[in-house]
């Protein structure tokens, strides 16, 4: 899971695509779902094969908006509280 903490950036979103296309290739519909959940102001899921550059696609992108960026690798046992706690 990949979330971007909610605070103001003042980076332009420009910026934040301009910096997806230069460091990943193709992944047209998760760049775009990034965008998007950067202008609603939400949290990210991203799923997929082990080296489809999911971490590196949210790493990015927070980086390039001035956002903070949360990785929790999870599995077919992992418990709600794990991530919200109790």
């Amino acid at each position: 899971i990949a979330m971007f903490q909610r605070r103001y950036s003042t980076r332009p979103l420009r910026q934040v695509q301009r910096a997806l296309d230069e460091q990943i290739i193709g992944h047209a519909a998760g760049k775009e779902a990034v965008l998007l959940a950067l202008i609603a102001q939400e949290h990210v899921y991203i799923e997929g094969p082990p080296g489809v550059a999911k971490t590196l696609l949210a790493e990015t992108a927070a980086e390039a908006a001035g956002l903070s960026f949360f990785f929790y690798q999870m599995h077919r046992d992992t418990k709600l509280h794990e991530l919200i706690g109790d």
